[in-house]
């Protein structure tokens, strides 16, 4: 007699490619699961996710099979994603006997699940490790306000901007391009969006119970904070942790685990090390940025250090991180 297998179980993990490290928020685990869903199903499949919007203002959710789209899908968007009618269109497709893959916070998985009222065998989810989503009000007066500083319009937002020879994965950093080919690229926790996401969170977040508690979607990616360089999956350009929720999730494992190094992992230590914010200021900053604005809330609410960190140029504010980094060797 077979013994039950026991979900969810946890992995640390990154893509052997590096290039495909290169290109992700963490380990590259999500783009290997699309991969291998695209492959399983060729012709017959789709791929809901999130997109940012034409102006980089805002995120909505897409449902398609173009491999452009699916690819702009890669990379974190702390921003509360715009759902439109794609509930609607994912049903109309598992109706039809398409595979569709769902990614988006487990509230959204949640949410599509409890739309569809019933169980499809085609459906497959991803959710992440989330640490709540960002304001659209906050994102769009950032852009409007970059986009006057630089006198140019935004082409191009990474918030999880990685390079060749980038010595460590964390801190994040955030890379915008604007269309007159100047950039920014900075820590992004040291930039007014970095900071109003930290402070400022939806009230709901704060008290999510799918962030510790019973997993919805199949399978679970996110970031290995806390990964040491003694686990045998870690990588200085980006960890992911995993975890295998159910038996489609199982099915995913098993369909990418030869393209990953990977290990098993403990569920405590990953959520752990992922906790999200509590900011004490909250309220506070809210109120100044409906009525004053982004830039008024970030002078008025960050500490004196805190707006140095931000004024400083990215080679600098490297130095000195790389300093406190060995010290704590």
């Amino acid at each position: 007699m077979k013994s039950e297998i026991k979900f969810p179980k946890a992995y640390g993990a990154y893509a052997k490619n590096n290039e495909i490290v290169l290109s992700s928020s963490s380990g590259g685990v999500f783009t290997l699961v699309v991969e291998w869903f695209i492959e399983k199903y060729n012709n017959n499949f789709m791929v809901a996710g999130a997109v940012w919007d034409d102006d980089f203002k805002g995120v909505h959710h897409i449902l398609t099979s173009d491999l452009d789209e699916i690819n702009k899908m890669k990379i974190s968007k702390y921003v509360q994603s715009k759902k439109m009618d794609v509930f609607k269109e994912i049903e109309v497709a598992l109706k039809k006997g398409k595979y569709v893959l769902f990614s988006g916070c487990p509230c959204e998985v949640a949410g599509l699940k409890l739309y569809l009222g019933v169980e499809y065998s085609g459906l497959y989810t991803i959710d992440f490790i989330c640490k709540g989503s960002l304001t659209p009000l906050a994102m769009e007066q950032y852009i409007e306000s970059i986009e006057v500083k630089k006198k140019s319009k935004v082409t191009a937002v990474n918030m999880r901007y990685k390079w060749p020879k980038l010595d460590t994965w964390i801190p994040q950093f955030i890379r915008i391009d604007f269309a007159n080919g100047d950039n920014i690229i900075k820590e992004f926790y040291n930039t007014e969006i970095g900071h109003a996401f930290r402070i400022m969170q939806r009230p709901s977040c704060y008290k999510c119970r799918f962030t510790c508690g019973k997993k919805i979607s199949d399978f679970t990616v996110g970031d290995f904070h806390g990964v040491s360089k003694k686990m045998l999956f870690y990588n200085k350009l980006g960890t992911s942790a995993l975890f295998v929720n159910d038996i489609k999730g199982q099915e995913i494992f098993d369909g990418i685990s030869s393209m990953l190094e990977y290990g098993e992992a403990d569920i405590d230590y990953i959520y752990n090390n992922n906790k999200g914010f509590k900011d004490t200021q909250r309220e506070v900053f809210t109120n100044i940025l409906a009525n004053q604005g982004l830039d008024f809330a970030i002078k008025e609410c960050l500490s004196k250090k805190e707006k140095l960190k931000c004024m400083l140029p990215t080679k600098i504010a490297r130095i000195i991180y790389s300093i406190k980094r060995r010290k704590l060797k």
